[in-house]
């Protein structure tokens, strides 16, 4: 169990160097498509229901409708759908039944991409801890990850440039907490502002625990004046050996660091671990010239983002740009209506033939074999924490009971609505606490302001330069880290 996620593992071996590792998914409607059961405590129907490609019916008239129901459910294990395994076929290719038999008998198949989520192959070796003087015989799920670093420079460890300080770091309860103005840093950045500093200086920090170890991502950032550090993140001074900016940058490669984790449910950088971390070690000038280029591309992703918000607030100001609107209740121009329930085992996670995308109350849930629209529809969100959540779809698809299709009344241009709605705030007027949820009833009567349809267009035709823009900008960011990633190899 971690962190009210549920895994259920597995490990396959026999007098081998490999390990199959099976890992079920932690996502409950997820976790049952993959065991092929469900379980019901629904009045009448309790029990483990199997999961089937097709509704299995018993058509014996003479039974009483209990004992169908059984004998329904029996018949159902035989036609299990689940990736573990296929009952009418052991030698399924499909199934991870046969990786695992396969291996048994030292049969090193390729791993079907379908199945990559849930299976992977490690060496024996690399599952267990030769580090402790006594054998320690436990099988690490996280198979440790070699990385070897090669350079034309110096390799040296990360003890011999930097000096740790973490003696002086101490968490603080959010109760104890006063608004201040020194900053407060956890593994991931800036928790808080409070009275008070830990350390004084320029430090580079490294988280070492959290979200991001659990994500196989790292957060390493530079700090410099007076900040509190908690006993979740790495302090460390570095020496004249070493632009600090470059380490951050060098760190920040997921791959190099990531064989340095340790901690089955909650990983974890060690300090140990961390003081053993290999890294190249170029002359100070080559260390420069890394880190002018790096900051270049910061430079960009920083104009990127701005572009970004200038974008979204042009977006803003073009859709209230018009002056000749006519005020009237949205179910005055729209018709909302939730679509058609769908079972969660008739709703597959891949897109495939003959299926079609699915949509629910938070967007796209998966891909069915029915559809309910045809077109261009805005869909809400009805149902959740983010109900009043916007979604523009085209074509065919399913939209399930969690979701409203928008069918304009008017004469209105489906891309202005899409956004007027975005803009609207919907959730706002969500009811329900435990879960939240939108009546139709309650947004019909919200006021829509609708200028003339030639309007709408002319908007419509700013707005699409602007979400342009927008994917641009994006593309850059997103390409950043790969940027840096070149330039680390190119220099050393």
């Amino acid at each position: 169990i971690e962190k009210d996620k549920f895994y259920y593992y597995a490990l396959a071996y026999k007098n081998q160097t490999d390990v199959v590792i099976v890992k079920s998914p932690s996502n409950n409607n997820e976790n049952k498509k993959f065991l092929g059961y469900e379980w019901s405590n629904a009045k009448g129907n309790e029990g483990i229901h199997y999961i089937t490609k097709s509704a299995i019916k018993v058509k014996d008239e003479s039974l009483e409708e209990e004992d169908k129901r059984i004998l329904e459910n029996l018949q159902g294990l035989k036609h299990i759908n689940t990736p573990l395994y296929n009952p009418e076929d052991l030698e399924d290719e499909s199934k991870i039944n046969k990786i695992i038999r396969d291996n048994f008998k030292n049969i090193k198949a390729t791993i079907p991409i379908e199945l990559e989520a849930f299976v992977s192959r490690a060496r024996l070796v690399d599952m267990l801890d030769f580090n402790r003087v006594d054998f320690n015989k436990a099988l690490s799920l996280t198979a440790s990850k070699k990385v070897e670093i090669e350079s034309k420079w110096e390799i040296v460890k990360l003890d011999d440039v930097v000096e740790l300080h973490d003696t002086l770091r101490k968490p603080i309860k959010e109760s104890d907490r006063r608004n201040g103005t020194v900053p407060y840093y956890g593994a991931t950045g800036i928790i808080d502002y409070i009275d008070g500093y830990t350390h004084d200086g320029i430090f580079l920090l490294l988280g070492e625990d959290g979200a991001k170890w659990e994500e196989n991502e790292n957060s390493s950032f530079i700090v410099e004046g007076k900040f509190w550090a908690n006993n979740h993140v790495h302090v460390l001074k570095v020496s004249d050996m070493i632009k600090d900016i470059y380490l951050r940058e060098f760190l920040n490669q997921t791959d190099l660091t990531i064989e340095y984790i340790t901690g089955l449910t909650v990983k974890k950088l060690n300090q140990r671990n961390l003081l053993n971390i290999k890294i190249p070690l170029p002359p100070l000038e080559i260390q420069e010239q890394i880190v002018k280029e790096c900051q270049k591309v910061d430079d960009e992703v920083v104009e990127a983002n701005e572009i970004i918000e200038q974008s979204k607030t042009n977006i803003i100001l073009t859709m209230n740009s018009s002056n000749e609107n006519t005020i009237m209740k949205l179910g005055e121009t729209c018709k909302l209506k939730a679509g058609k329930f769908v079972s969660a085992k008739d709703i597959h996670n891949e897109d495939g033939k003959n299926l079609y995308p699915c949509y629910g109350g938070n967007g796209l849930r998966g891909y069915t074999k029915t559809f309910t629209h045809e077109g261009v529809y805005p869909l809400i969100g009805r149902q959740g924490a983010l109900c009043g959540n916007i979604t523009l779809v085209h074509g065919k698809f399913h939209a399930t009971e969690h979701a409203l299709a928008v069918t304009p009344k008017l004469d209105l241009d489906v891309i202005w609505l899409t956004n007027k709605l975005i803009m609207m705030d919907l959730n706002q007027y969500k009811t329900g606490t435990a879960q939240p949820g939108l009546s139709v009833k309650n947004i019909n009567v919200v006021n829509i302001e609708i200028p003339p349809l030639e309007t709408q267009k002319q908007i419509v035709a700013k707005i699409e330069i602007l979400e342009s823009n927008i994917n641009d900008a994006q593309k850059i960011i997103d390409e950043a880290q790969h940027q840096k990633e070149t330039i680390l190899k190119k220099y050393l």
